[in-house]
């Protein structure tokens, strides 16, 4: 007889079983066997009929929730039934957090095992952990699973039931999320402060002083005696000086008239203080740290950091990374000691603790995200590769920092006098690094002052007056998003990467660049529930939910009796569905009114609009779908209605057909169409404007051309046609061959270079893509000349790499495949490639990465200072002297 242990994830097993002694069988049940079912079609038989069957959950009774098993499960669930029939015990190996606990009882529910089940919870999935879980198994917490169940209930009723109201009064494919809503009523409040603000204008002056050879900059701080404005002393909703500010506000005319008058003057120092200060290392991470800082440093997303840091999680690299707590268990201290005094030194060192969990309940791991194990691995000595490398060592430094003496520095301020004027600049000199050494600060620092005492004169190299315009706040970006619904109270750890992902997904929000922007459709959605659910939109009732599951993980509460409050109280969720589901006129939801908007902004099936009265009549514009609502200003509105208003524009007739060529504008934006709706049988023919035409300079020509596309401008070699056309990624060529076979397409930089794209040009693109695209074994490169191993090249999600064993290396992208060498593939799979050491510690080396060759200094405590290489042949050979002076310069 043996032991069957059960794991979420495959990628565990393989790590697991190395741990476990003989006797021992490991499996997975990948993820979530169980959950409730979509709809009622989806529902089991018996409750089809049941007025309650699209929720799955019997509000009637209890709140019985009735689960089916997830498509495709199934087989799952027998291949694990039939390995139990050999086990005497059922170890659940689940993670150690509520949704854990959710998944270990659905399996015992599913498997109906008749052999005794035990819990085996680890924090980490190394030998010492494993092995701890295995000597010190635990029943199932009931307490746990029911406040999981509650979560998931209470999110089926809140989401579908205000779901269901959305889409009868407002219409189209609308939804709300308990956890989802107050996230995207956050961007839009953000997006509403943004319309409401009102800028200011000021000016100052600002001064490049010098002591000898040593400059710096200040600033003007005050006018005899009276402190000259910045960007705090306005009202953001006024643009006006706040009521009781004394600040001096300098326009141009004053700010150079200052300019002039003390331009040539003595420039003293008129008074210096220097303070001695300390600042503290960050506590270890937590999920949402860990995404903050993975986004500003790493430019990785919530749902990308999520994802490497599983990996190595399940690897056994780090422990598990959705937690709340920042606290670090014995072992971890010892194990940070250990690599500070090996790296750094005794003074470098500090113990330190950080307390207990921030939640009161048992939902996430009791220990921070930190490298497993008690000798924490130099990142350096690793083999992980890429983004996995480079948020390992983001843990690492943070556990590290996090067991560090303060940054002790050295503050002054100074103020430099010169007539009636004075100027003010700040300095820092960092006296001792302590935990800045692991982790450094992002921002910049302020530079160090030359050594001055009062009375000091000072030589003023260069003195400008400077405009400035304050700036509206500024959007939510994903790690700012996660911070604020942290600091609301709205999710947890585990949830984060999820609702940012979700309101992407439903169109509420859009990316700009880093900024997260939400669409209109958002504000239609945000107004509505703050009219009328205002109490479950609020960042405190989802904050209020979670500390309620809190305490039913902690056996304190009743959860039947906090879903029937929740859903049947007085001020309960049903009875205020049901109400308003007779009393909203849907007209007045599928309307609101944006800040500076003179027009009301409505919505109908085909999206938002806008109404306004023209000449005693009542006009509609449509709103185009890229537009944001930062853009929907005044003068836009009075665009889109003056369009409207023209009706569609002739800029010609089409000499093959003789029907009219019209410009008109609508829902995807402006567009070009041949003929009237009553000249054509069923749509007319159109063709959208590209990306960066505008209405007023489309020519007959130019509309002709685009109603053109596809465009065949030639025979392909293998047979079909070749094709130029604009498609939504883009202009493209593409090989149309005959038969049944698929288009092949390859994209084009320019819109315009479609009109001078030639046969060949079209062909050596649709070759580049072929290549880019194959996949598998491409070629077999030969045996590598030291080891003998075999090297291939092959083709990949990414494009084409080399292969040796479980090495692989990308080609650089200039590189052709066709001309890749076995001496090419030798080199890359020996990269990175040590050049020598570097005179402040640490090594130097070369490599080549997502964007291009390079080399690098990595100090001893695992810090690196990156300079790319001008091509792959430098990348060849470059020396340590060359790759020195590159270094310093880019530091």
């Amino acid at each position: 007889m043996s032991k069957l242990v059960i794991v979420e994830s495959p990628a565990k097993v393989k790590t697991i079983r190395k741990f476990l002694p003989e006797g021992f069988e490991v499996d997975s049940c990948v993820g979530h066997i169980r959950d409730l079912p979509k709809n009622r079609k989806t529902a089991p038989k018996a409750i089809r009929d049941e007025p309650w069957a699209d929720l799955a959950v019997d509000v009637d009774d209890d709140f019985q929730p009735y689960y089916v098993t997830i498509r495709g499960k199934g087989k799952v669930i027998n291949q694990l039934k039939k390995k139990l029939k050999g086990a005497d015990e059922l170890l659940l190996a689940m993670d150690e957090d509520r949704e854990g606990e959710s998944i270990s009882w659905h399996l015992t529910e599913a498997l109906n095992p008749d052999v005794p089940v035990k819990r085996m919870v680890f924090n980490e999935i190394t030998k010492d952990a494993v092995l701890a879980a295995l000597e010190n198994p635990r029943d199932l917490d009931m307490d746990l699973v029911q406040a999981q169940e509650t979560r998931r209930i209470l999110d089926r009723l809140y989401g579908y039931r205000l779901s269901d109201l959305l889409r009868k009064k407002i219409g189209g494919n609308l939804s709300a999320g308990r956890v989802q809503t107050p996230a995207v009523r956050l961007v839009v409040n953000r997006e509403r402060e943004r319309r409401a603000f009102r800028s200011a204008d000021y000016w100052d002056l600002k001064a490049l002083l010098a002591k000898g050879s040593d400059a710096f900059e200040a600033a003007l701080y005050d006018v005899d005696g009276q402190r000259v404005a910045t960007s705090g002393d306005f009202d953001k909703d006024t643009g006006r000086l706040k009521e009781g500010s004394e600040a001096l506000v300098l326009d141009e005319e004053q700010a150079r008239a200052l300019q002039a008058q003390v331009e040539e003057g003595t420039w003293r120092v008129d008074d210096l203080e220097e303070r001695q200060r300390q600042s503290k290392p960050p506590a270890p991470f937590i999920t949402s740290t860990l995404q903050q800082d993975a986004s500003s440093r790493l430019n990785m997303s919530p749902g990308e950091t999520m994802r490497v840091a599983q990996t190595l999680y399940e690897e056994g690299w780090i422990t598990y990374m959705r937690t709340d707590s920042t606290n670090l268990s014995k072992e971890a201290m010892e194990g940070a000691k250990a690599a500070i005094l090996d790296t750094w030194g005794q003074e470098y060192y500090k113990k330190r603790s950080y307390g207990e969990d921030k939640s009161k309940g048992a939902q996430e791991a009791h220990e921070a995200i930190r490298p497993a194990g008690s000798t924490f691995a130099h990142p350096s000595g690793t083999d992980l590769r890429g983004k996995a490398k480079e948020l390992y060592r983001l843990i690492y430094r943070r556990t590290l920092a996090s067991q560090m003496a303060n940054e002790r520095y050295t503050s002054t301020t100074v103020h430099v006098k010169v007539d009636t004027a004075r100027f003010k600049a700040t300095g820092k000199r960092v006296d001792f690094a302590g935990y800045r050494k692991a982790y450094p600060t992002q921002k910049r620092e302020d530079t160090e002052l030359p050594a001055m005492v009062v009375g000091d004169v000072l030589e003023c190299r260069e003195l400008t007056a400077e405009s400035h315009e304050t700036k509206p706040p500024s959007r939510f970006t994903e790690a700012s998003l996660v911070k604020a619904l942290e600091e609301a109270g709205v999710g947890r750890p585990s949830t984060y990467a999820d609702i940012i992902s979700k309101i992407q997904d439903r169109d509420y929000v859009v990316k700009d660049g880093r900024s997260l922007v939400p669409t209109l459709k958002a504000f239609f959605v945000v107004d509505f529930l703050e009219r009328y659910f205002r109490q479950l939109v609020d960042t405190d009732f989802t904050a209020h939910m979670e500390g309620a599951l809190d305490e039913i993980a902690a056996g304190k509460a009743n959860w039947r009796t906090y879903l029937e409050e929740f859903y049947k109280g007085d001020k309960g969720l049903n009875p205020a569905v049901e109400q308003l589901m007779e009393e909203v006129d849907p007209r007045e939801a599928r309307e609101i009114q944006l800040e500076g908007l003179p027009y009301p902004l409505k919505i109908s099936r085909y999206g938002p609009y806008i109404e306004a009265e023209v000449d005693g009549e009542t006009m509609t514009a449509d709103i185009p779908e890229a537009v944001t609502p930062d853009e929907l200003t005044p003068e836009y509105a009075e665009k889109l209605l003056k369009r409207k208003a023209s009706g569609p524009q002739r800029l010609g007739e089409d000499p093959e057909t003789g029907l009219d060529v019209l410009l008109l504008t609508g829902r995807y934006g402006p567009y070009v169409q041949l003929g009237d709706r009553d000249d054509v049988e069923g749509k007319p023919q159109r063709s959208s404007l590209p990306d960066g035409w505008a209405m007023e300079d489309v020519t007959l020509e130019d509309a002709l051309w685009l109603l053109s596309m596809p465009k065949p401008i030639g025979e392909h070699p293998d047979g079909g046609e070749i094709l130029v056309g604009i498609g939504r990624y883009g202009p493209y060529v593409a090989h149309d061959p005959p038969g049944d076979k698929k288009r092949v397409y390859a994209n084009v930089k320019e819109v315009a270079d479609l009109r001078t794209v030639t046969v060949d040009e079209a062909l050596d693109l649709l070759k580049a893509k072929k290549r880019r695209s194959r996949k598998g074994t491409l070629r077999e490169m030969g045996e590598h000349p030291e080891t003998g191993d075999a090297i291939e090249l092959r083709g990949g999600r990414y494009g084409p790499y080399f292969k040796m064993g479980k090495t692989n290396k990308s080609l650089p992208k200039a590189m052709d495949v066709d001309e890749a060498t076995l001496e090419d593939a030798v080199f890359l799979l020996s990269l990175p490639g040590q050049l020598g050491e570097h005179p402040d510690g640490g090594t130097v080396f070369k490599d080549l990465g997502r964007y291009g060759p390079y080399v690098c200094h990595e100090d001893e405590g695992g810090n690196r200072t990156y300079a790319n290489l001008e091509s792959y042949e430098k990348l060849k050979t470059v020396e340590l002297d060359e790759a020195l002076e590159l270094i310093a310069a880019e530091a």
